[in-house]
């Protein structure tokens, strides 16, 4: 399945528990006075910390979940990746950034699975 890439994640200021939604941020006349970030879904408007604020791909992996940027993956050769956006553009590299690289395009045809984030598992890659 496609999702728009407008979709962002982060985690709530108030409990640290990560949400889904469309990011609102000072940027916006309206919302110039803000002292956070905003995400806003169907079940509210919450503050986030703006350090966790992820990117959707667009894409999902092997069970469904939608893949953000800084997600930790395996493909299907077990090898630990990460999802970055740099560019304009979402890559897939190893936790070295030493080249192993797949551009947005070729992630179609690849098969991931979500192990992590970043965030919450800085040990899968080595504690980066």
């Amino acid at each position: 399945m496609t999702y728009t890439i407008d979709i962002c994640r982060a985690k709530r200021l108030d409990t640290g528990e990560w949400v889904y939604g469309d990011l609102i941020t000072q940027d916006y006349p309206i919302f110039k006075d803000l002292k956070a970030p905003l995400i806003l879904n169907t079940d509210g408007v919450w503050e986030i910390n703006p350090a966790t604020k992820r990117r959707c791909t667009g894409k999902t992996d092997t069970n469904g979940d939608m893949i953000f940027e800084r997600d930790i993956i395996k493909d299907r050769n077990e090898r630990v990746l990460f999802v970055k956006y740099e560019d304009c553009r979402f890559k897939i590299t190893d936790e070295y950034d030493n080249g192993v690289e797949t551009t947005q395009e070729a992630i179609d045809w690849f098969e991931f699975k979500i192990i992590g984030n970043t965030i919450d598992n800085k040990n899968l890659l080595g504690g980066k």
